[in-house]
Protein backbone atom coordinates (compact mmCIF):
# COMPACT_ATOMS: atom_id res chain seq x y z
CA UNK A 1 0.00 0.00 0.00
CA UNK A 2 1.23 3.46 -0.93
CA UNK A 3 0.21 6.30 1.36
CA UNK A 4 0.31 10.04 0.91
CA UNK A 5 -0.64 12.16 3.92
CA UNK A 6 -1.74 15.78 3.83
CA UNK A 7 -2.18 18.06 6.84
CA UNK A 8 -5.26 20.16 6.24
CA UNK A 9 -7.16 22.98 7.98
CA UNK A 10 -6.10 24.56 11.26
CA UNK A 11 -6.72 21.31 13.12
CA UNK A 12 -3.91 19.72 11.06
CA UNK A 13 -6.05 16.71 10.27
CA UNK A 14 -4.49 13.82 8.38
CA UNK A 15 -6.09 13.40 4.98
CA UNK A 16 -4.67 10.21 3.50
CA UNK A 17 -4.61 8.84 -0.03
CA UNK A 18 -3.98 5.08 -0.30
CA UNK A 19 -3.36 3.10 -3.47
CA UNK A 20 -1.66 -0.05 -4.70
CA UNK A 21 1.19 -0.28 -7.21
CA UNK A 22 0.01 -0.64 -10.78
CA UNK A 23 -3.48 0.70 -10.12
CA UNK A 24 -5.03 4.05 -10.95
CA UNK A 25 -7.88 3.82 -8.43
CA UNK A 26 -7.40 4.89 -4.82
CA UNK A 27 -9.22 5.70 -1.60
CA UNK A 28 -9.17 8.89 0.44
CA UNK A 29 -9.47 8.85 4.22
CA UNK A 30 -10.99 11.89 5.97
CA UNK A 31 -10.69 14.65 3.35
CA UNK A 32 -10.25 17.76 5.48
CA UNK A 33 -9.26 20.19 2.73
CA UNK A 34 -10.99 23.39 3.71
CA UNK A 35 -9.77 26.27 1.53
CA UNK A 36 -9.06 26.59 -2.16
CA UNK A 37 -5.30 26.12 -1.78
CA UNK A 38 -5.87 22.85 0.05
CA UNK A 39 -8.39 21.61 -2.51
CA UNK A 40 -5.90 22.40 -5.26
CA UNK A 41 -3.06 20.61 -3.46
CA UNK A 42 -5.10 17.40 -3.09
CA UNK A 43 -6.50 17.44 -6.62
CA UNK A 44 -3.11 18.24 -8.14
CA UNK A 45 -1.57 15.26 -6.37
CA UNK A 46 -4.31 12.92 -7.54
CA UNK A 47 -4.26 14.16 -11.10
CA UNK A 48 -0.48 14.27 -11.41
CA UNK A 49 -0.26 10.67 -10.21
CA UNK A 50 -3.16 9.68 -12.47
CA UNK A 51 -5.16 8.52 -9.46
CA UNK A 52 -8.95 8.53 -9.24
CA UNK A 53 -10.63 8.06 -5.87
CA UNK A 54 -13.35 5.43 -5.92
CA UNK A 55 -14.14 5.72 -2.21
CA UNK A 56 -13.94 8.11 0.74
CA UNK A 57 -13.57 6.41 4.10
CA UNK A 58 -14.71 8.61 6.98
CA UNK A 59 -13.67 7.84 10.54
CA UNK A 60 -16.30 10.22 11.92
CA UNK A 61 -18.31 13.31 11.08
CA UNK A 62 -16.45 16.18 12.74
CA UNK A 63 -15.84 19.16 10.44
CA UNK A 64 -12.06 18.88 10.19
CA UNK A 65 -12.44 15.34 8.82
CA UNK A 66 -15.22 15.90 6.27
CA UNK A 67 -14.79 19.38 4.83
CA UNK A 68 -13.45 18.13 1.52
CA UNK A 69 -16.04 15.40 0.94
CA UNK A 70 -18.36 17.34 -1.34
CA UNK A 71 -15.52 18.62 -3.50
CA UNK A 72 -14.23 15.10 -4.13
CA UNK A 73 -17.74 13.93 -4.94
CA UNK A 74 -18.23 16.75 -7.43
CA UNK A 75 -14.89 16.12 -9.10
CA UNK A 76 -14.57 12.31 -9.05
CA UNK A 77 -17.97 10.88 -8.17
CA UNK A 78 -16.73 8.41 -5.54
CA UNK A 79 -18.63 6.48 -2.85
CA UNK A 80 -18.61 7.79 0.72
CA UNK A 81 -18.61 5.37 3.66
CA UNK A 82 -19.61 6.61 7.10
CA UNK A 83 -21.60 5.38 10.09
CA UNK A 84 -25.22 6.51 10.27
CA UNK A 85 -24.67 6.78 14.02
CA UNK A 86 -22.89 10.05 13.28
CA UNK A 87 -25.87 11.72 11.60
CA UNK A 88 -26.38 13.95 14.63
CA UNK A 89 -22.66 14.74 14.59
CA UNK A 90 -23.05 16.22 11.11
CA UNK A 91 -25.51 18.84 12.39
CA UNK A 92 -23.08 19.76 15.17
CA UNK A 93 -20.25 19.93 12.64
CA UNK A 94 -22.01 22.35 10.31
CA UNK A 95 -22.74 24.71 13.19
CA UNK A 96 -19.21 24.38 14.56
CA UNK A 97 -17.59 25.04 11.18
CA UNK A 98 -19.63 28.22 10.85
CA UNK A 99 -18.70 29.44 14.33
CA UNK A 100 -15.01 28.72 13.68
CA UNK A 101 -15.05 30.67 10.43
CA UNK A 102 -14.20 27.62 8.34
CA UNK A 103 -16.88 28.47 5.80
CA UNK A 104 -19.96 26.65 4.60
CA UNK A 105 -19.69 22.95 5.37
CA UNK A 106 -21.77 20.66 3.17
CA UNK A 107 -23.14 17.83 5.29
CA UNK A 108 -25.89 16.68 2.93
CA UNK A 109 -23.60 14.42 0.89
CA UNK A 110 -24.88 10.91 0.15
CA UNK A 111 -23.10 8.10 1.92
CA UNK A 112 -23.23 4.35 2.47
CA UNK A 113 -23.81 3.34 6.07
CA UNK A 114 -20.77 1.33 7.20
CA UNK A 115 -21.59 -1.20 9.91
CA UNK A 116 -19.27 -2.94 12.34
CA UNK A 117 -17.64 -6.01 10.82
CA UNK A 118 -18.49 -5.14 7.22
CA UNK A 119 -15.80 -5.64 4.61
CA UNK A 120 -15.43 -2.84 2.09
CA UNK A 121 -13.54 -3.66 -1.10
CA UNK A 122 -12.25 -0.62 -2.93
CA UNK A 123 -9.21 0.07 -5.14
CA UNK A 124 -7.91 -3.49 -4.75
CA UNK A 125 -7.90 -3.28 -0.96
CA UNK A 126 -10.26 -4.79 1.61
CA UNK A 127 -11.07 -2.78 4.70
CA UNK A 128 -12.81 -4.18 7.74
CA UNK A 129 -15.13 -1.69 9.41
CA UNK A 130 -14.47 -1.48 13.15
CA UNK A 131 -17.05 0.50 15.09
CA UNK A 132 -15.16 2.56 17.68
CA UNK A 133 -17.64 4.94 19.32
CA UNK A 134 -16.42 7.28 22.01
CA UNK A 135 -14.94 10.33 20.33
CA UNK A 136 -18.26 10.48 18.49
CA UNK A 137 -21.23 8.08 18.48
CA UNK A 138 -20.46 6.82 14.99
CA UNK A 139 -16.69 6.65 15.18
CA UNK A 140 -15.11 4.09 12.86
CA UNK A 141 -11.65 2.63 12.46
CA UNK A 142 -10.66 1.10 9.11
CA UNK A 143 -8.45 -2.00 9.12
CA UNK A 144 -6.68 -3.40 6.08
CA UNK A 145 -5.52 -6.79 7.34
CA UNK A 146 -3.35 -7.78 4.38
CA UNK A 147 -1.40 -4.53 4.57
CA UNK A 148 -1.41 -4.46 8.38
CA UNK A 149 -2.74 -0.90 8.44
CA UNK A 150 -5.33 0.73 10.70
CA UNK A 151 -6.81 4.19 10.18
CA UNK A 152 -7.93 4.99 13.72
CA UNK A 153 -9.35 8.49 13.26
CA UNK A 154 -9.54 10.32 16.59
CA UNK A 155 -9.99 7.18 18.71
CA UNK A 156 -6.40 6.07 19.28
CA UNK A 157 -3.38 8.36 19.01
CA UNK A 158 0.31 7.90 19.56
CA UNK A 159 0.61 8.22 23.34
CA UNK A 160 -2.96 9.17 24.08
CA UNK A 161 -6.62 8.74 23.12
CA UNK A 162 -9.21 11.01 21.55
CA UNK A 163 -11.12 13.62 23.51
CA UNK A 164 -14.67 12.73 24.48
CA UNK A 165 -16.14 16.07 25.55
CA UNK A 166 -17.89 16.87 22.26
CA UNK A 167 -21.64 16.21 21.98
CA UNK A 168 -22.25 12.46 21.85
CA UNK A 169 -18.80 11.62 23.17
CA UNK A 170 -18.26 9.02 25.88
CA UNK A 171 -15.02 8.14 27.66
CA UNK A 172 -16.49 4.81 28.73
CA UNK A 173 -17.38 3.94 25.14
CA UNK A 174 -13.99 5.03 23.87
CA UNK A 175 -12.07 2.93 26.36
CA UNK A 176 -14.28 -0.05 25.53
CA UNK A 177 -13.70 0.50 21.81
CA UNK A 178 -9.94 0.58 22.21
CA UNK A 179 -9.79 -2.32 24.66
CA UNK A 180 -12.19 -4.65 22.87
CA UNK A 181 -11.67 -3.73 19.21
CA UNK A 182 -8.21 -2.26 18.64
CA UNK A 183 -5.78 -3.72 21.15
CA UNK A 184 -6.50 -7.32 20.04
CA UNK A 185 -5.18 -6.51 16.56
CA UNK A 186 -1.67 -7.80 15.73
CA UNK A 187 0.96 -5.86 17.66
CA UNK A 188 2.78 -4.84 14.47
CA UNK A 189 -0.34 -3.22 12.98
CA UNK A 190 0.57 0.24 11.73
CA UNK A 191 -1.77 2.84 13.20
CA UNK A 192 -2.42 6.05 11.30
CA UNK A 193 -4.47 8.39 13.50
CA UNK A 194 -6.35 11.50 12.50
CA UNK A 195 -3.68 13.76 14.00
CA UNK A 196 -0.11 13.44 15.19
CA UNK A 197 2.43 10.67 14.76
CA UNK A 198 1.83 7.21 13.41
CA UNK A 199 2.41 4.28 15.74
CA UNK A 200 1.77 0.56 16.19
CA UNK A 201 -0.67 -1.36 18.35
CA UNK A 202 2.23 -2.98 20.22
CA UNK A 203 3.88 0.36 20.93
CA UNK A 204 0.65 1.77 22.35
CA UNK A 205 0.06 -1.28 24.55
CA UNK A 206 3.57 -0.93 25.94
CA UNK A 207 3.81 2.84 26.36
CA UNK A 208 0.45 4.66 26.13
CA UNK A 209 -0.32 6.01 29.63
CA UNK A 210 -4.03 6.12 28.81
CA UNK A 211 -4.18 2.38 28.20
CA UNK A 212 -3.29 1.12 31.65
CA UNK A 213 -4.61 1.09 35.17
CA UNK A 214 -8.15 2.29 35.80
CA UNK A 215 -8.72 3.30 32.18
CA UNK A 216 -8.92 -0.30 31.00
CA UNK A 217 -10.65 -1.80 34.02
Amino acid sequence: MNLQTFLFNFFRVHTMVAWLDGRSDCIVVDPGDCVEAEHAKLYQFLDSHKLKPTAILLTHGHPDHIFGVQGLLDRYGCTVYMSADDDATLAFSADTADKLGMGLLRTDFPYTDARDGARIREAGMEFTVIATPGHSPGGLSWYEEKEGVLFSGDTLFCGTIGRTDYPGGSLEDEIRSIRDKLLPLPSDTLVYPGHGLSTTIGHEIATNPMLGGDYLM
